[in-house]
């Protein structure tokens, strides 16, 4: 086939037609077929021995990705499991036709009611010169696949799409037409590398002056990962104030039915009517992301402010009931001088949320432009205001040391990491016991006076209030000691709390176990064998045992609280038997459907506490004994004062 003369037709039938993005827009572009049409590749590996941390499938069909499997992580522990066993084995039976494999899969297409949309799919539009306005071209099964190539250094493999445009609407109009533009579309893997890097080089090879219009989609079709809830989302970095990458999340649950199909703008790479630039756009779930980045012209720039491209996502169906986000980037007329080329060039980052990976610059996946973007901005922790990202990105990095110490065994990590945290803890949270204990004693002494003054003052709260106080004074009791008592516990919550989130955001615990036959998934329940019926209001149907175990540590840890052992008045008592009761069938219900890292999490943090609280108990047993033995009792010399004395009986004899 000449570069100047279209293909021919691939089937004897009229000639080929494109549809226009306005109804009454003329055609005015030809693609011919492809001859293979629906035509697939990989480049990359399954095999995480091969140094591919993934493999893209990609399609003809709009020069677009089909699937991205990534190698070293599995849809079930079963297909970790086998795959560490026997990889030889693992992989000759995903090779063998209809075999279908256990890799996770990050990137899908999204299809639905006879819609598909694609990851990473081109869309063009031209307009020649002396034209008022662009036509869309029908490139839809127009690429052409060239064959995977491994670089010479073994270290990356390519894959490239070709498409020609031609001038005229039908066959024979562009066989007598000149070539007008051709598009080449590369994909690039490379080892050791989350990035697929994308080449779109255009090529104007007409005596005209072209503008081109690309509408390139995004990331697409993250799946769903949590067990409890959906915790997909759009994310996107935008350049603040200090010309530092904000990243910005819309959660999946937050889509309307109502704006199904309409594309909500985020901004633009150069930051149109004063909005901050966009630099990048993707999807994520609570363990793996998708990130798609328009690298700019301008070397030293991060964001590409000479395209002005707006960056969207959408809604659109997945299910019946379900909406997920679409992502692209549309990049506006750019001009293409007649036998100039232009290229632009895209990252996608897909893999899992690792925190070294994106900021520490010895680990072995690190990026120094993953830093630069903030790619670690895209882990989406949802701190509370009680604590910040920074203290769980340390909680996060502690848990990865003491895994390392313990062999890679997340489970014990969590031991450690909790014991030693609350080790460090245990001065203020003895402190704050002590002070409990302390204030529950006093008060109790004073209840018979302050029941008292309550019979007497029952018709005057002022002075009820005046004379309590007053007791309090001469007394020496505080009533405020209590909850000065709880402020050692609570400067340790946002430390604990920084734990738990950490823990639920680790996408090491994943796949991860403690023992061989239980706990053998940390971030999913602990499941310990199927109950053969559904659990009502908690819709599980499997016998999880952490739950049980942490609700029964809870109710032993309520019965030594300080706060729980005396009880002022009747109201107060009835409070504390509520809770102690409530509170324990409460976290079997919370924690029930949990990953079990965090269950065993607060089942660890618990038992220590109980251990702590029994200490302190006889600690404070033995500082009241020790005080009572110092009090001694001194006898005064002499015959005591006159009203202390016993009176002598009188004489009979004595005159009255």
């Amino acid at each position: 086939q000449a570069t100047t003369q279209p293909a021919a037709p691939t089937a004897s039938k009229p000639a080929d037609t494109v549809t226009s993005a306005a109804p009454n827009q003329k055609l005015k572009w030809f693609v011919s077929k492809s001859p293979t049409s629906g035509q697939k590749a990989t480049i990359g590996s399954l095999d995480a021995r091969t140094g591919y941390v993934f493999q893209l499938e990609v399609l003809n069909r709009n020069a677009s990705v089909r699937t991205l499997k990534l190698s070293d992580y599995f849809t079930s522990v079963g297909d970790k499991y086998a795959f560490n066993k026997d990889p030889d084995a693992y992989m000759a039976k995903i090779n063998q036709p209809g075999q279908s494999d256990g890799h996770y899969t990050l990137l899908n297409h999204v299809e639905y009611d006879n819609t598909q949309h694609l990851p990473l799919a081109s869309e063009l539009y031209i307009k020649a010169e002396g034209e008022e306005t662009a036509s869309k071209v029908n490139i839809k099964n127009r690429w052409r696949m060239g064959a995977a190539k491994t670089a010479k250094d073994g270290l990356s493999q390519s894959i490239s799409f070709q498409c020609t445009v031609y001038g005229g609407v039908t066959f024979a109009d562009a066989k007598a037409n000149p070539v007008v533009i051709k598009l080449t579309k590369t994909y690039t893997v490379t080892k050791n590398d989350y990035t697929v890097a994308i080449r779109l080089q255009a090529e104007n090879l007409s005596d005209k002056k072209l503008t081109v219009r690309l509408d390139q989609k995004g990331p697409t079709g993250v799946p769903m990962e949590s067990h409890r809830s959906d915790e997909r989302y759009a994310v996107w970095g935008q350049l603040d104030e200090e010309n530092e990458i904000s990243p910005e999340v819309e959660l999946k649950t937050k889509l309307e039915k109502e704006k199904k199909g309409v594309r909500k703008v985020l901004g633009t790479t150069a930051g149109k009517k004063e909005e901050r630039p966009i630099v990048w756009v993707g999807q994520g779930n609570k363990f793996f992301v998708s990130l798609f980045y328009l690298k700019p012209e301008v070397a030293d720039r991060i964001q590409a402010a000479n395209y002005n491209a707006e960056v969207y996502c959408q809604g659109e169906n997945e299910t019946t009931e379900s909406l997920t986000h679409i992502t692209g980037i549309d990049i506006p007329a750019w001009t293409l001088a007649p036998k100039a080329t232009k290229t632009l060039e895209f990252d996608l980052f897909a893999g899992p949320k690792l925190r070294a990976m994106f900021s520490d610059a010895d680990d072995k996946l690190y990026k120094a432009q993953y830093e630069k973007l903030n790619y670690l901005g895209a882990i989406n922790l949802r701190s509370c205001f009680c604590t910040f990202d920074l203290l769980t990105f340390g909680m996060m990095w502690l848990l990865n040391i003491f895994a390392s110490v313990a062999g890679g065994n997340y489970g014990i990590a969590i031991f450690i990491l909790v014991i030693l945290v609350r080790i460090a803890l245990h001065p203020l949270s003895k402190k704050g016991q002590v002070s409990m204990a302390k204030s529950q004693k006093a008060m109790k002494k004073l209840q018979p006076s302050i029941a008292k003054l309550k019979e007497k003052y029952a018709n005057d709260r002022a002075t009820l209030q005046k004379e309590t106080m007053l007791l309090y004074k001469t007394q020496g009791a505080n009533p405020m000691a209590g909850m000065v008592g709880c402020l050692p516990m609570m400067l340790q919550m946002p430390i604990l709390i920084a734990l738990w989130t950490g823990l639920n955001a680790a996408v090491e615990l994943r796949h991860t176990g403690l023992l061989p036959i239980w706990i053998t998934d940390l971030a999913a329940p602990d499941a310990l064998f199927p109950l053969g019926f559904t659990i009502p209001v908690l819709d599980v149907s499997t016998l999880n045992l952490l739950p049980l175990l942490l609700g029964a540590a809870m109710f032993m840890q309520t019965k030594l609280n300080p706060a729980m052992a005396t009880a002022s008045t009747p109201e107060q008592e009835t409070q504390q038997k509520m809770m102690k009761y409530m509170m324990p069938i409460m976290m079997v219900f919370f924690f029930y459907s949990a990953p079990s890292g965090l269950s065993l999490y607060f089942l660890t943090s618990t038992a220590f506490g109980i251990l702590e609280a029994t200490i302190i108990r006889k600690h404070i047993a033995e500082q009241e004994a020790a005080e009572a033995a110092a009090t001694t009792t001194v006898k005064v010399g002499g015959r005591g004062f006159r009203d202390s004395r016993e009176k002598k009986p009188k004489s009979p004899y004595r005159k009255q």
